[in-house]
C-alpha cells in the first residue's frame, strides 16, 4: 500500500463497486466521445466489468478525507507475449487532477503475484514537464530477487487525437499507414505519431531508452495506436527503467521535432 499525504493507493477490491460507478459517471465528459458512451455506470455494472476482466493488477486512489475513490487504474498481461504486462486504464477524477496527485503526477506501484512475475515489482509514473506539453511516462521494472530475470517491457497508447480513431493514420520516418480492416503492426524506430486528418493534429510517442522498439499497431475499426517496449535482462536485485515521452501537436511537422527527446532520459 502507498500513503501520499492525502490520497492512499491500494488494490481494488469489491467494495470499492459503487464509489467507482460514481468516479466513472464524474469523469465521463473528460473522455472524447465520453467513456460511459450514454449509459450511467452503476454499481452492478462495475462488478460485472471486474468479474470479467482478467488484470494482473488493479488499484484505486482513495481521497483520505472522505474515503472517495478518485483515481483507478489497471495493469494488463499481453495476451500475445506472456512476457509483457501494460497499463491498460487509467483515469483520476477532475475535481483531483489539479491537486496533489496532478502536482506529482500519477504513480502505480504493486507487487506482480500471477506465475513468472513473482519478486518483480513494477513503478509506473507519469510526470508533467514544466513549460512544456509534453508528458513523461517512467515505467521501472525491479527484480527483488536474487536470479536474473528476463522480461519486456511495454506500453501500449491507445490515442484518439479529438475524438477521433476510425480514420486516423499512423506516421513514422518514410511511413504511413492508413486503416485496415483487420490487426497489422509495423516496427519502426523511436517515434510515431497518429494523425487526425480531419482536424491536423497528432500524438507523438517518443521511446527514450533500451532498444527504443515503436510499434505502429493498426487495430483496424478500433482505431491505430503505438506500441513502445524494452527486452531486458534484469541482474539480481536490479532494475531497469523504460523512458517514454507522449505529446498532443497540432501537426505532424510538429510532432516530427520531437523526434530529438528520443536522445534524453
Amino acid at each position: 500500500m502507498l500513503d501520499k499525504s492525502e490520497y492512499t493507493i491500494r488494490p481494488y477490491t469489491s467494495n470499492d463497486n459503487a464509489a467507482l460507478a460514481l468516479m466513472w459517471n464524474e469523469s465521463d465528459d473528460q473522455w472524447p466521445g465520453t467513456f460511459n458512451e450514454g449509459v450511467p455506470m452503476t454499481e452492478e455494472r462495475v462488478r460485472d466489468w471486474m468479474d470479467k476482466e482478467s488484470s494482473l493488477v488493479r488499484l484505486v486512489v482513495e481521497d483520505k478525507s472522505d474515503g472517495c475513490i478518485v483515481g483507478f487504474g489497471s495493469l494488463w498481461e499481453d495476451s500475445g507475449d506472456k512476457d509483457t504486462c501494460y497499463v491498460h486504464l487509467l483515469n483520476v477524477h477532475p475535481a483531483h487532477q489539479k491537486r496533489s496527485l496532478a502536482r506529482r503526477g500519477v504513480q502505480l506501484a504493486a507487487d506482480l503475484i500471477r506465475e513468472g512475475f513473482e519478486g518483480l515489482r513494477a513503478e509506473i509514473a507519469y510526470l508533467s514537464l514544466g513549460g512544456s506539453n509534453a508528458l513523461k511516462i517512467v515505467y521501472r521494472l525491479i527484480n527483488e530477487t536474487g536470479a536474473y530475470r528476463r522480461a519486456r517491457l511495454g506500453l501500449l497508447i491507445f490515442l484518439q487525437v479529438d475524438g477521433e480513431h476510425k480514420n486516423s493514420v499512423l506516421h513514422a520516418d518514410g511511413l504511413q499507414r492508413k486503416r485496415t480492416p483487420h490487426m497489422a503492426w509495423s516496427q519502426v524506430g523511436s517515434w510515431g505519431a497518429v494523425v487526425n486528418p480531419a482536424t491536423g493534429r497528432a500524438m507523438v510517442a517518443v521511446g527514450a531508452s533500451g532498444e527504443k522498439r515503436v510499434k505502429l499497431s493498426d487495430w483496424g475499426v478500433d482505431g491505430g495506436h503505438i506500441f513502445y517496449y524494452n527486452r531486458v535482462v534484469l541482474e539480481p536485485h536490479g532494475s531497469h527503467e523504460m523512458i517514454a515521452y507522449l505529446a498532443l501537436v497540432e501537426s505532424l511537422e510538429e510532432a516530427r521535432r520531437y523526434r530529438c527527446l528520443a536522445a534524453n532520459k
